[in-house]
Parts: structure tokens; C-alpha cells; sequence
């Protein structure tokens, strides 16, 4: 909650602003317009969780799907940023340039790294040279 107040804070200062007095009202017990407002950033709220348990899940599911893969130190780099980010938020594609960028290995390792991830299944291949997702 205190995530969505603080995105909010212009709209918390205004409802405070609106229902405590500072501003002369009509009926100075009337709080509707703050609990509209608090309202809404629960709701918000809620919203964000939910994102944040689906993401924890899809996760979770991830690992459990690759858990008796025998995976380096680099490749469970790799992919745990790419779930962190999400595929949605990756720029492009992941390329072995990329891959030595966040594992900070060589282009060797980065290749058979990859390859060994594509034959796990942790990646596929969606043309020639580039791979994403995750499967």
C-alpha cells in the first residue's frame, strides 16, 4: 500500500487536504473524498500484489520445471534476469553478445552456455541467430 500512496502522493496530499479542515467545507465530518481516494489506491494496491504473486509463481514454476537441469553458475545468472525482467521488458532478442554482457564471460562460454540452455529447453530458438523466451 505504501508503494501505491507514494505514486500517489499529490492525489493523498489533496484528499488530506480536502477532508481535515484545511479548506473550508460544507460538512466538516464529510471523509468521502478520502475514502474514494483511499479506496482507489487499494485497489491499486491489490492490483500490484496480484502482479507481483504471478510473477513469483511463473517463477517458482520455472525452476521447478528445470530443477534437475545441471546448470552453471552463469546460466542461472543469465536466466534469472531474464525472469526478472520478463520477456515483455527484454530489449530484443538474447544474443551471445548480450549473454557475455550480464553472465560477464567469454564469447566460448557464452556459446556453449546457450547451446546447453537450448538443449534443456530453458530457451528456445526463435530464428537463426537469435534466441528469447523462456520456456
Amino acid at each position: 500500500m505504501s508503494k501505491s500512496i507514494y505514486e500517489d502522493r499529490i492525489g493523498y496530499y489533496e484528499a488530506l487536504d480536502k477532508t481535515t479542515g484545511r479548506f473550508e467545507k460544507d460538512n466538516p465530518l464529510d471523509i468521502t473524498y478520502w475514502m474514494e481516494w483511499f479506496f482507489k489506491t487499494l485497489h491499486h494496491a491489490l492490483l500490484d500484489a496480484g502482479k507481483q504473486l504471478n510473477y513469483i509463481v511463473e517463477k517458482i514454476k520455472f525452476w521447478n520445471a528445470h530443477r534437475v537441469d545441471e546448470l552453471n553458475v552463469r546460466q542461472i545468472k543469465v536466466l534469472n534476469r531474464l525472469l526478472d525482467i520478463g520477456s515483455e521488458n527484454f530489449k530484443g532478442d538474447l544474443t551471445k553478445a548480450k549473454y557475455v554482457k550480464i553472465a560477464n564471460t567469454a564469447e566460448t562460454n557464452a556459446s556453449r552456455d546457450i547451446a546447453d540452455l537450448l538443449a534443456k529447453g530453458c530457451i528456445k530458438k526463435v530464428c537463426r541467430r537469435l534466441l528469447s523466451g523462456l520456456s
